[in-house]
């Protein structure tokens, strides 16, 4: 996905207001930690955002992602469905209603499969998702969130054109052991997680706190013949052996978002004062080790390849203040009226008829890469 030309690792992404991804090179990996039915919006700002926009790579815009939350009423719902190529899907969702105490629950589990269009392009998931919410007094409430997620596909690399003449259009692998197409040796295995804790609590008429304290990891081991075609054969371990590699990508991070909110009402205007702060730590490990299929694999002609590229660890810490003050005028707009549209608003993309909001921030980021 881009963002008017941002890739991946270009822009922001958050879950319920965190910030998360990769400290390589700030990509997401967002389809490894929840599926579709833990969502429940999705919000885009197109800009860089304001001096309360937290993240590594604001510059190219922020996806929000807001988690669903649990019903009013109890109900459970199982859910299946199926397609070609042998592809299910299955899993219930549980929704506990009110319970004693005031707190509410919900808990989403998901399983998925498939054959794959391609020969032995198989592929499994199963995710999990939980959230519980606890008012806490009138006027603040506790809620905790987890999700995991656990894949295993076939790294499929395409195939050429003498295999597609040999065995047909539809050809990835093959089920011949020893061989450099045999689907076992082009493994991806994913797990992910994501945990918080969030504090909302207004504490005067005029102070709100919204802080978060979370932790997420990702873990990717793939494995792969070196030579993917099938011209390198050989290791200490025999004359015929594939040489191969498992490639690792992990890391774990903990943080805690904080925002502080003062409203306040002067002149016929409203506004808020807004302060927070943004702290992470996240140990990162990624690279190749001479590996396959649990047997080390060293290729004769290069010698070992047992090695790990890179590990480091990174502490973004993000403080920051902003002010507002909005203007407030009497909105009148229908959705079929041309002012409705984005695409006849004024030329600074304000309808004529909205509230005015004058915003002054400023934020400062530090990074420290070890």
């Amino acid at each position: 996905m881009s963002i008017r030309g941002f890739q991946d690792g270009q822009y922001n992404v958050t879950l319920d207001g965190i910030p998360f991804g990769d400290s390589n090179n700030y990509t997401h990996h967002s389809s490894s930690y929840f599926v579709n039915r833990d969502l429940a919006d999705v919000e885009v700002d197109r800009g860089p955002g304001t001096a309360s926009t937290i993240g590594n790579a604001t510059f190219g815009g922020t996806i929000g992602l807001v988690t669903k939350d649990p019903a009013k009423d109890a109900t459970f719902t199982p859910f299946a469905s199926g397609g070609s190529f042998g592809t299910v899907l299955y899993g219930a969702q549980l929704d506990t209603g009110t319970l004693p105490g005031g707190g509410s629950a919900v808990i989403d589990g998901e399983g998925t499969s498939t054959d794959g269009a391609e020969t032995h392009a198989n592929a499994q998931r199963q995710n999990i998702f939980a959230k519980f919410t606890q008012p806490v007094g009138d006027t603040t409430t506790l809620t905790i969130e987890g999700m995991y997620n656990a894949s295993d596909i076939a790294f499929w690399r395409g195939a050429s054109r003498a295999q597609i003449a040999a065995f047909g259009s539809d050809y990835a692998f093959t089920d011949i052991p020893g061989t450099d197409d045999y689907y076992k040796y082009w493994t991806t295995d994913t797990h992910a997680d994501f945990e918080y804790a969030r504090i909302q609590s207004k504490l005067s008429d005029h102070w709100s706190l919204d802080t978060s304290v979370y932790t997420y990891a990702y873990s990717n081991d793939a494995h792969r013949p070196i030579d993917g075609t099938g011209s390198t054969v050989g290791t200490i371990y025999g004359a015929t052996d594939i040489p191969g590699i498992t490639q690792i990508n992990e890391y774990r991070a903990f943080g805690d978002v904080i925002r502080l909110t003062r409203a306040f009402s002067l002149a016929g205007m409203t506004g808020d004062l807004k302060f927070g702060g943004w702290v992470e730590h996240q140990e990162n490990a990624v690279g190749a080790i001479g590996n396959l299929l649990d047997q080390q694999i060293v290729d004769r002609a290069d010698g070992a390849v047992d090695r790990l590229v890179g590990c480091h660890r990174t502490d973004p810490v993000i403080r920051g203040a902003q002010f507002e003050v909005h203007r407030i005028g009497k909105i009148q707009c229908e959705a079929h009226h041309s002012e409705c549209d984005p695409e006849h608003d004024d030329e600074d993309g304000t309808p004529p008829s909205a509230a005015q909001t004058l915003i002054v921030g400023a934020s400062s980021h530090w990074l420290v890469r070890v």
